[in-house]
């Protein structure tokens, strides 16, 4: 995403800021640029005037998400990928989202 002009903001409630930029072997950037990515305390902070929200891994926090708070700081159309299959989708999409799952069924 990152390569294609993507401006990311990555939530990762296990994983510290310095190992994101390790694994991403790249630099944060806190300027306006073609592409650039971030970290945030919050999925709500993440998600705000976004238009995608993609859930890559299956932390329990993921799992019982306010969708509704969520979509209503979001842009519109606004978009849940969900890889892992572990978000209540229906809530989602009665939330105003749009959801693609890809994941394997628990």
């Amino acid at each position: 995403l990152i390569e294609e002009g993507a401006n990311l903001w990555i939530y990762d409630p296990k994983v510290s800021p310095k190992q994101i930029e390790i694994d991403l072997n790249i630099q944060s950037s806190n300027e306006e640029s073609i592409s650039s990515w971030n970290t945030s305390e919050s999925i709500i902070e993440a998600a705000r005037d976004s238009d995608a929200i993609v859930v890559l891994t299956d932390w329990e926090q993921f799992k019982n998400v306010d969708w509704e708070e969520i979509s209503s700081v979001m842009r519109s159309p606004s978009w849940l990928v969900d890889t892992r299959n572990i978000v209540n989708h229906e809530y989602a999409i009665l939330s105003g989202l749009k959801v693609w799952r890809i994941g394997i069924d628990n």
